[in-house]
């Protein structure tokens, strides 16, 4: 097996937004730790690209076979001689033989 995408370098920074998250679900009214943090001033939404891996989705029970879609952001993407696959934020999804090879 091979990987060819792995977020190693942002592991350290998932697993301290899961703690974080995980605190604010437990108590919404302590936020007293964030009085050292960063602020930013006239700020707006905005978006930046991320990886993600599309194509026409088969064996799912919530989209027709054949559908056109893209997954949500890839974590890793594992290639093997007989199956590949992809962990997106969301789940792990099988791939196809052709096109990641």
């Amino acid at each position: 097996m091979k990987i060819i995408h792995f977020i190693d370098d942002q592991l350290a920074g998932l697993k301290r937004l899961i703690v974080d998250l995980e605190k604010l679900e437990a108590d919404l009214s302590d936020l007293t730790e964030l009085k050292g943090s960063r602020a930013l001033y006239r700020c707006v939404p905005s978006f930046r690209a991320a990886s993600c891996v599309k194509g026409r989705v088969v064996a799912n029970a919530d989209r027709p076979s054949g559908a056109r879609i893209k997954t949500s952001q890839t974590f890793a993407v594992v290639l093997g001689e007989d199956h590949s696959c992809e962990r997106t934020l969301e789940k792990w999804c099988r791939l196809g033989t052709e096109g990641m090879r």
